[in-house]
């Protein structure tokens, strides 16, 4: 029991820190977005560079949005584990402070998270 509270414990810290940096990203991503769509609408001599310039941001763009969608998945997962070795240590401990989550879970957006993480490792694998 001990060694569960302490994993627990132990692991919520940096999972913490890795859920906050995913939400940072999301805003640099909408920076990264506005700047996309300025660049498009630009004109002048230029417009060939430019254009192929903003093409190659949008590949970037598409790598690094499909990297943070893994990794706010990832991080989604292990922050479950972790409340379940929680409510494992509090069932052990006294079961009278156990409360169940009645929230709707979502099939749908669960097999995608699992698709969206396996991605890579389905596609060298090439299944």
């Amino acid at each position: 029991m001990l060694i569960n509270a302490t994993v627990s414990h132990e692991l919520r810290n940096p999972l913490n820190s890795l859920i906050g940096q995913i939400c940072s990203m999301e805003c640099f991503f909408d920076y990264f977005t506005e700047i996309l769509f300025i660049l498009s609408k630009s004109e002048g001599s230029n417009k060939v560079e430019i254009a192929g310039f903003t093409d190659d941001l949008k590949n970037i763009f598409a790598g690094l949005k499909s990297c943070g969608k893994k990794m706010t998945s990832s991080s989604n997962f292990i922050d479950f584990f972790v409340h379940d070795i929680l409510d494992y240590t509090i069932l052990n401990k006294d079961d009278k402070n156990f409360s169940k989550d009645l929230s709707i879970f979502n099939m749908e957006v669960a097999l995608n998270q699992i698709l969206e993480i396996q991605e890579d490792k389905i596609e060298l694998k090439q299944i």
